[in-house]
This record gives C-alpha cells, sequence and structure tokens, in this order.
C-alpha cells in the first residue's frame, strides 16, 4: 500500500497492521459502535453496506458469497478511531 500511495504522489502516513482475529470477529464492536450512532458514513456506500449485512461471526453470508474487501477495509479505520473510546485513544467527534 506504502508503494502505491507513493507512486501516485500521495504523502499520507501509513501504519502497516495485521490481524490477529478473523474480520468477522473485527467487525463485531465495529456494528455495535454503527448501531449505538458513535460511527457514521458520509455519503452513499451501498456495496460496503451490502458487504456488512452479509457478515456474520460464522463467515460471508452474503448473496454469491461476494468477497469481504470493501467492509474489512472500513473495520480497520474504524477501530482506529474507535478503537481506544474511554482509553484516551485516537477518535473523530465530528465533521
Amino acid at each position: 500500500m506504502r508503494s502505491v500511495l507513493r507512486a501516485n504522489g500521495v504523502a499520507v502516513p501509513v501504519r502497516i497492521v495485521h490481524a490477529r482475529a478473523a474480520k468477522e470477529q473485527r467487525a463485531v464492536p465495529v456494528a455495535a459502535w454503527t448501531e449505538a450512532g458513535a460511527l457514521r458514513f458520509a455519503g452513499s456506500f451501498s456495496e460496503m453496506e451490502e458487504e456488512l449485512e452479509g457478515s456474520t461471526l460464522s463467515g460471508w453470508e452474503g448473496p454469491d458469497r461476494v468477497s469481504s474487501d470493501r467492509a474489512n477495509a472500513m473495520i480497520w479505520p474504524a477501530t482506529a478511531l474507535l478503537g481506544g473510546r474511554g482509553r484516551g485513544g485516537p477518535r473523530v467527534s465530528g465533521l
């Protein structure tokens, strides 16, 4: 990812992360934050929302077993932003 951004002239900090749990398990707190209103989307992301709706703790149960790449890509930054709630971690309070 870092090399793709640099090749396109985008200078942003990149933190390399590695999953310690399956994406379905990582999505549980993100789903709870969304239901509680702590996480909202600015715009329409119908394909990602479809992926999120098809994700369960036992795996993907969406139509045609489509990949959940968009949902997974959203889970990482949401966890980074909201994962520190109550512990002084990074967060976004509004736009």
